[in-house]
């Protein structure tokens, strides 16, 4: 190759990874229940960012991560997790194995407070999606098991649950606004179906269905298949420039 030839294969190489930019948000439920999904998120995220770069050597996967809890760890002083996304996946393997799996006491969890977290995140012009891990429904008695509520929610007196309700539709639709996908993934769907359902039907009732959806089964093969979802486009375009 002339030094013209390569400069301008370089430069081409600059352009698709652009398009292959990809955000991905880990939003986790780091109460004591979910000790056992705190302790295998290491490694199943090593196994996700391997197969996401096996299947498109050109991603550029930025991991970011929230741990939440409930209203009572942070008037203890156990404040939330935020990490921003990075590229610096030792760093962050190393913090997610120092977390500690904890508190809440409640059966309900302050979801809205990780959404509101999530929106604040530094998220790029590239693909978008974050990640709700968590086994507990968030506060507001409508978003628990209908017909046999037996969750404890000091939150759930009727002016409080209509707050929760303003704020996670207000969240959802913001998650809308950005093109950020919403997976809610089912670990126990006794405890959160009714949940799911209702962020569902509100994203249908914009519809924006396209944008959420609840899954369950490994969590590295959700994440990774979601991913060849949203970079099949982008996947065509740089194989055929």
């Amino acid at each position: 190759f002339t030094p013209f030839e390569i400069k301008i294969e370089k430069s081409d190489i600059e352009i698709n990874r652009e398009k292959m930019k990809l955000d991905i948000l880990l939003i986790l439920d780091t109460t004591s229940t979910m000790s056992s999904s705190v302790k295998t998120l290491t490694d199943n995220l090593k196994s996700i960012i391997k197969s996401i770069k096996d299947d498109f050597p050109l991603a550029i996967p930025k991991i970011g991560f929230i741990g939440y809890k409930d209203f009572g760890d942070l008037e203890l002083g156990d404040d939330y997790i935020d990490i921003d996304f990075s590229v610096n996946y030792e760093e962050l393997y190393e913090k997610i194995d120092n977390i500690e799996a904890d508190g809440g006491e409640e059966e309900s969890k302050d979801v809205a407070g990780a959404f509101k977290l999530a929106l604040k995140k530094s998220w790029g012009e590239g693909k978008k999606l974050a990640i709700l891990i968590t086994n507990s429904p968030c506060h507001g008695k409508e978003y628990h098991n209908n017909g046999n509520d037996k969750y404890t929610d000091g939150y759930n007196d009727p002016n409080n649950t209509d707050l929760e309700r303003k704020k996670i539709n207000d969240y959802l639709a913001a998650f809308i606004k950005k093109n950020i996908y919403l997976i809610g993934y089912d670990i126990t769907p006794i405890k959160t179906d009714v949940m799911y359902n209702k962020f569902l039907e509100f994203y249908e009732g914009k519809n924006k269905q396209d944008l959420f959806s609840k899954e369950k089964g490994k969590l590295k093969d959700i994440i990774c298949n979601k991913v060849k979802y949203l970079l099949k486009d982008q996947n065509k375009e740089v194989m055929i420039s």
